[in-house]
């Protein structure tokens, strides 16, 4: 603080700019530079004396000097007027998707970011209406629930949209395919750095958030090839704040300054005080002062938004967060909206066709669909059950009727003869071993509901009598029964007969678990002993 006051006093000027994040280096000597642009109105101000005058950087790059330590800090110096000049660009009005990459060493972690743009991370443009209505956003966040819903025009749209953004992103920062069914969408928010811009975050693995140290700078080599570099995040978070927030920076600091000033003056007066009375009145003042510092405090870290977001993006400890979607879902076109194009055997698993249309319906084989990620063929697996979409059934009435009639030689009589064994787990804590199952005999009738009925029944014989109180207590109308095949789970309706399920469903395990507990079955489905 003493040289920034010598700085200001031998300039003549009040301002001198901002402190560059990274010291200049030339042998024995340290130099922090800081950066301001002069106004052409501030130039006449200019104090010009004997020992000071100033020059343009143009003059000053002609000027040759024998000491190698100015000479060096010339050369610098232009990299980082280069560095500010371009930090202080911002973003056109529109919907930005960003991609958040960080990279620790021993004494910093590191983000990165492009070199034309450091006050941004790496970015594509989605649209230009940087405005997200609820309606598009709850159909990314309900993609994450394995729930079938057919979007509508908004909602499609911005799939498009987001899915395009996302393969040129990840193609423009060169992600090896193998590793692109890892990435996430983060959808607990929109970033909104400034009221015209908008940023939707694509998240890498948890353990690849941010790269372990190595001790060399081998791991910014990639970003280098990719027109990107890595600077310090706390110098990105201020950056980007003066950025696309100047005043809410600068009212910051003065309020922080302040706050700092007379917490330090109360509580030197209140050390100092004989009296009683006087004691009691710096002391209230005191904590009105903290009670603001702490609300400060709480200001500034909701605004620092990247480092929020990358500690919840790394932590390993949630085995399926809440707070972000595969980007493999993104990939996959969006669902038709016309209902006539939904396949037959989504019966049972909330569609509105009727269910005895769905068994007459002539099934065709399935056809497999091609996904890529710039033009390299991947599989999604994450999206089961559209890799069985069925064709369009929008065909001629008369063939449709021959189909429904050809499909219909099975008649009710007859499921309800058809029996078979099936073994349903439970998706809640009974406090039971692991892997019990209730296998018992259904009729092509039963129905879902009352599958449940009998699994909580034998439940509730297994149980120890000090626990069946507990069970007791349940109301079976808030479980239901669903089926699961990998990462992917439907909910069977109560009226539904399980008998009629079909081809992959068929093929997946049954398991009872409250309404609301939506991941319960997935978690308890996919568990694998340690």
């Amino acid at each position: 603080m003493d040289a920034v006051t010598t700085m200001h006093t031998a300039l003549g000027i009040d301002d001198i700019g901002f402190l560059h994040h990274a010291p200049v280096l030339c042998g024995d000597c340290v130099f922090l530079i800081t950066v301001r642009f002069v106004g052409s109105k501030e130039r006449d101000r200019l104090v010009q004396t004997m020992t000071l005058r100033w020059l343009s950087f143009d003059k000053l790059l002609k000027k040759k000097s024998d000491s190698t330590v100015i000479s060096t800090l010339i050369t610098e110096s232009m990299n980082i007027m280069n560095f500010y000049e371009s930090s202080q660009i911002t973003l056109k009005k529109g919907l930005y998707l960003c991609y958040l990459k960080l990279h620790s060493s021993l004494n910093t972690i590191r983000v990165v970011v492009p070199d034309n743009l450091p006050s941004m991370l790496p970015f594509v443009h989605i649209r230009e209406n940087p405005h997200v209505t609820k309606e598009e956003w709850l159909w990314l966040k309900a993609m994450n629930f394995n729930q079938r819903l057919a979007p509508s025009n908004s909602q499609t749209s911005l799939h498009s949209a987001v899915s395009a953004a996302t393969q040129t992103l990840l193609h423009d920062l060169d992600i090896d395919s193998d590793l692109v069914p890892g990435h996430r969408l983060y959808h607990a928010e929109i970033i909104e750095p400034s009221s015209d811009i908008s940023i939707i975050l694509i998240l890498p693995r948890a353990e690849d958030v941010c790269s372990a140290p190595t001790g060399t700078l081998a791991e910014t080599e990639p970003e280098l090839r990719r027109g990107c570099n890595t600077i310090p995040l706390t110098a990105f978070e201020m950056i980007h704040l003066l950025t696309y927030q100047p005043e809410f920076v600068a009212m910051y600091c003065r309020l922080a300054t302040f706050l700092e000033h007379f917490i330090m003056v109360s509580q030197f007066q209140h050390r100092q005080c004989l009296l009683e009375k006087d004691a009691f009145v710096y002391k209230t003042q005191l904590e009105c002062l903290l009670e603001f510092q702490k609300r400060l405090d709480e200001i500034w870290a909701h605004s620092r938004w990247i480092t929020r977001i990358a500690s919840e993006a790394r932590d390993k400890e949630s085995r399926i967060s809440k707070n972000v979607v595969p980007v493999g879902m993104l990939l996959t076109p969006a669902p038709s909206i016309d209902p006539s194009k939904d396949e037959p055997n989504d019966i049972g698993y909330h569609s509105d066709q009727s269910e005895r249309t769905a068994m007459r319906g002539k099934s065709k084989p399935p056809s497999p669909k091609r996904y890529s990620l710039t033009d390299s063929s991947m599989q999604n697996y994450s999206d089961i059950d559209r890799l069985y979409r069925k064709q369009d059934l929008t065909h001629k009435k008369e063939e449709l009727e021959d189909k429904l009639n050809a499909s219909a030689a099975r008649s009710d009589k007859e499921w309800n003869q058809t029996c078979k064994t099936i073994a349903v787990y439970p998706a809640y804590d009974f406090g039971l071993a692991e892997d019990t199952s209730v296998q018992f005999a259904i009729s092509g009738n039963t129905t879902s509901e009352k599958i449940v009925e009998l699994v909580l029944e034998e439940l509730k014989k297994l149980q120890s009598d000090d626990k069946k109180n507990d069970l007791d207590l349940l109301d079976e109308k808030d479980f239901c029964l669903v089926a699961v095949i990998g990462t992917r789970e439907r909910r069977l309706k109560d009226d539904f007969a399980v008998a009629r399920l079909q081809n992959p469903w068929n093929r997946g395990k049954l398991f009872v678990r409250r309404r609301s507990a939506l991941l319960a079955a997935v978690e308890y489905g996919n568990e694998t002993p340690v």
